[in-house]
């Protein structure tokens, strides 16, 4: 699929080939996986699963996890967007 990508100090258009899962329990423990596997070489990944609190884990996996310079701010609105309901 189309995405766009941060990369060397500016957005460009790239083809991404997303992970299909049959739902979403798949997904978020196919996520998990990922982040324990990949701790030992990605520090962020260390720190995030050893976070105390939401905010923590969401800038710490976020440091590593995407290109988009506010994935962090992006996901933590959503989240607080629908933790204040």
């Amino acid at each position: 699929m189309p995405t766009k990508e941060f990369l060397d100090e500016r957005w460009q258009r790239a083809v991404a080939f997303w992970v299909k899962y049959p739902d979403w329990t798949t997904s978020f423990a196919d996520r998990l996986d990922t982040l324990k596997r990949l701790a030992p070489h990605y520090p962020h990944y260390a720190n995030a699963l050893k976070a105390q609190d939401p905010e923590t884990f969401v800038r710490e996996v976020s440091k590593s996890w995407s290109t988009d310079p506010d994935r962090a701010a992006k996901c933590l609105a959503i989240y607080k967007e629908y933790t204040a309901i």
